[in-house]
């Protein structure tokens, strides 16, 4: 079995790589340029284990482990960091400490949602973004209709076809009143 403590950063990564059978370590430092770490991972023989620290751009790399049927760890960044004896960072002894936590069991990993899990919850951002759009539009039509209500008229003639819900329309408004007088209210926001 393969064990590998990897610092991930979105160019490049940093790898500590134990080989049990043998007892070696190997430290390795991959290019994210063309197919380089697909080629290295998918030449590994199986079975493989990958710990990482959680990271923003982390997502492409646990996509294409599970591709590759490679176990892959995410770990708390905190934990990890705190168990380090040397407070210098580098990336090589970040790649071994990560090694190192994985070998002893004592790798801190997070939970994380499956797939589905995360196109369920992007659907249901889409559906609440949607809703909050509808929400705003009625908003806005229920606003200009009390506007007209109350004798407050937009006048078309002065300016056509402005939303007077956004920047360019935020200016002057020209409104009418009630009374028939045209009044024009230079930085209302309607």
């Amino acid at each position: 079995m393969r064990i590998i403590g990897c610092d991930l950063h979105a160019r490049q990564q940093t790898l500590a790589m134990l080989d049990t059978t043998t007892g070696e370590i190997v430290s390795i430092t991959l290019k994210h340029e063309g197919d380089n770490v697909r080629e290295f991972y998918s030449s590994l023989p199986c079975p493989v284990r990958v710990g990482i620290e959680a990271t923003g751009s982390m997502q492409w790399f646990l996509n294409l482990m599970e591709e590759l049927g490679i176990e892959c760890l995410v770990g708390h960044p905190a934990q990890i960091r705190a168990a380090a004896p040397r407070k210098q960072k580098n990336d090589r002894r970040d790649a071994e400490l990560i090694l190192k936590m994985l070998v002893e069991g004592r790798f801190p990993a997070i939970w994380l949602p499956s797939k589905e899990l995360q196109d369920l919850r992007k659907m249901q951002f889409v559906r609440r973004r949607r809703s909050v759009r509808e929400t705003s539009k009625k908003q806005k039509k229920e606003l200009k209709k009390t506007l007209d209500t109350v004798g407050v008229v937009r006048d078309s003639a002065f300016i056509r076809h402005v939303d007077y819900f956004r920047k360019r329309g935020s200016g002057v408004v020209p409104v009418t009143c009630a009374a028939g007088s045209r009044k024009v209210i230079a930085g209302a926001r309607i």
